[in-house]
């Protein structure tokens, strides 16, 4: 009756699994972090705001996409 829970042992294949997916979670968000800070996403930004005006400030949209 009711609901059933998993049980919550430490075992080593959920752990390796686990220790894998936050590896990759905080990689991911590293690599998003220096992306967002770099040249090219500040360049992406301003092509995604306003095309034009990205050209007008010299971004090359063809190159940047």
């Amino acid at each position: 009756m009711g609901l059933s829970f998993p049980i919550l042992g430490i075992d080593g294949i959920n752990t390796y699994f686990y220790c894998n997916m936050l590896a990759i979670l905080i990689g991911i968000t590293v690599l998003c972090s220096i992306l967002a800070k770099s040249s090219l996403g500040y360049a992406l930004m301003a092509i995604k705001e306003d095309e034009d005006a990205a050209n007008v400030l010299g971004i090359n949209k063809r190159c940047s996409r």
